[in-house]
């Protein structure tokens, strides 16, 4: 790597979640040594730590500054970006319950905008904005989605595609005043998380506990270590700046997906096609759910679009920076093995609370 390109300063928002964490990883395995982390809480950091340990690296933790900031302080952020050369982007709010709609719009948007603006206004030399697939417009198979198909109607889509569109929006805005941006549209990412949350890391949770059934729905995804190494790659091509990227390693249906965890989990895969009335009904109990103030891990959404497929492009990085993905099994493998380790993990403290009772 370039040495002048280490010695780059950079900012990392939301390092602490799933993209950012894995991407702090990678630059400092990469050899960069300039490296800020925007957090709301301090405490937040172990779960950076925790990645860091899963490369080998968690000693390096204390080369990182670390700066609790607020994300909606325009003033303090421009402050504290001077003399910056890049920022990565990767905060945002994840949420799929419908209450809490209005709230997720709200926060991305305005952070989007709040961090592109700062970057602007403190004269930061590159700024990478991580995206999402779910901002894009959607056409139908063999044509596959490519970073031309802009959204044309936000009819049907959940808040968070809704809240990565107007993100997405306010970026390309301050853009235009003079900014360099990249902007990242990853497809459904694989990789280690919140086992109990809405994304990824949940399906390897419900496979393992017996998931049995299966649609044929297709859409892209890519391991969240590819996001990272391409995040970095990006950030380091001149000729990226003023672009998007979809970032898809493979489409597969979700019954390729559920059968490559199932077999990576050693468990049972799901053997029951839903069809169209299944998911009507999960629809309607999870209307009722939302009615009632239940949470639940699947949504409308989720339902909606586990009924269609759909094929991503994600070649444009290969062709304009020779970036090359990794196999998507390896990424399930590694992911299915962090939650078994998980697993065993609580298994073995819930047994020591017993024998201390």
């Amino acid at each position: 790597m370039d040495k002048e390109l280490q010695k780059r300063k950079v900012v990392v928002t939301g390092a602490t979640g799933m993209v950012g964490s894995h991407l702090v990883a990678r630059l400092l395995l990469s050899g960069y040594r300039d490296i800020t982390i925007f957090v709301r809480t301090v405490e937040s950091v172990r779960k950076l730590e925790n990645i860091l340990a899963k490369y080998g690296i968690s000693g390096q933790l204390k080369d990182i500054k670390t700066e609790q900031i607020s994300l909606y302080n325009v003033k303090s952020l421009t402050d504290r970006l001077k003399g910056v050369d890049v920022v990565f982007h990767c905060a945002a709010k994840v949420s799929f319950q419908q209450k809490a709609s209005q709230a997720l719009i709200k926060e991305n948007v305005f952070v989007a905008y709040a961090v592109a603006e700062s970057c602007y206004r403190a004269n930061v030399g590159l700024l990478v904005h991580v995206s999402s697939i779910a901002s894009l417009d959607l056409v139908s198979p063999p044509e596959k989605i490519t970073e031309a198909n802009i959204l044309q109607s936000l009819n049907g889509k959940s808040a968070y595609a809704v809240s990565k569109f107007f993100a997405e929006n306010e970026v390309w805005r301050v853009g235009n005043k003079g900014l360099r941006i990249v902007v990242a549209n990853p497809a459904v990412i694989i990789g280690s998380g919140d086992w109990n949350g809405a994304g990824t890391p949940a399906i390897f949770k419900m496979i393992y506990k017996g998931l049995p059934v299966y649609t044929n729905g297709i859409t892209g995804y890519v391991g969240v270590k590819d996001v990272a190494r391409a995040l970095i790659r990006l950030s380091e091509v001149p000729e990226a700046a003023g672009q998007r990227f979809i970032l898809c390693s493979d489409n597969l249906s979700y019954k390729e997906l559920f059968d490559k965890i199932a077999l990576a989990e050693h468990v049972k895969p799901p053997y029951r096609e839903a069809n169209g009335r299944l998911l009507n009904f999960m629809e309607k109990m999870i209307r009722f759910a939302g009615f009632w103030g239940i949470k639940t891990t699947i949504t409308e959404e989720t339902i909606d679009t586990v009924k269609h497929q759909y094929l991503y492009d994600g070649s444009k990085i290969t062709g304009l920076t020779g970036f090359a993905y990794s196999p998507i099994d390896k990424e399930i493998e590694d992911t299915a093995h962090d939650f078994l380790d998980t697993c065993r993990s609580c298994h073995r403290k819930q047994r020591l609370s017993a024998v201390r009772r």
